[in-house]
């Protein structure tokens, strides 16, 4: 279960935020995660400082069940 995760805030477009793991992952990974819109507001000017977020995965569901987007949910 994912309960919060810690980096580099890289970029905010909207309301999806891109932060980079510390440490010899975020050398190979990034996470692309949604945010309410009070949130990612209140982050544009973090951009490139470490922070850290509350986080819930989900599987989104698209085509009546028939496929399903992996989502990460920040708070």
């Amino acid at each position: 279960m994912l309960s919060r995760l810690t980096g580099t805030l890289e970029s905010i477009d909207g309301q999806v935020a891109v932060l980079r793991p510390a440490g010899p992952l975020g050398e190979a990974v990034s996470f692309e995660v949604l945010l309410p819109a009070y949130l990612a507001t209140r982050l544009s000017t973090r951009i490139g400082e470490s922070i850290t977020i509350r986080a819930a995965a989900y599987l989104q569901a698209e085509g009546q069940g028939t496929s399903f987007t992996p989502q990460i949910l920040g708070f």
